[in-house]
């Protein structure tokens, strides 16, 4: 794993840029300890590389930094959906609109 600061400010680095993850590193618990030091050090972090994550190991992996709890009521049509068909407490945001106006969120690939 690699990282750089995103941004100096004087003598303090913002942010992290993270990269040479695979998505089965993220389950690690040295893996997952690391970036959280890393985003509790520097507030904010941008992982890269990881297309291949599945809406699962991203619910896994954000267990890292925190509990996970279900998505709240009227959030529920925007929860992704797992290999099992059950909705993850994972929310898609977007800013596609349908033709009334109304924003829309949708999977990636859609």
């Amino acid at each position: 794993m690699i990282s750089k600061p995103l941004k100096q400010i004087g003598r303090h680095h913002f942010g992290a840029l993270v990269e040479g993850l695979r998505p089965a590193d993220l389950l690690q618990t040295c893996v997952g300890r690391e970036l959280r030091r890393l985003w509790i050090e520097r507030g904010v972090l941008v992982v890269r590389g990881l297309e291949e994550l599945t809406p699962e190991a991203l619910v896994a992996v954000s267990a890292h930094f925190g509990p996970v709890s279900d998505l709240e009521e009227g959030r529920s049509h925007a929860a992704l959906q797992g290999v099992d068909g059950k909705a993850l407490p994972v929310m898609r945001i977007g800013n596609v609109r349908a033709s009334n106006g109304s924003s829309v969120s949708q999977p990636s690939g859609a």
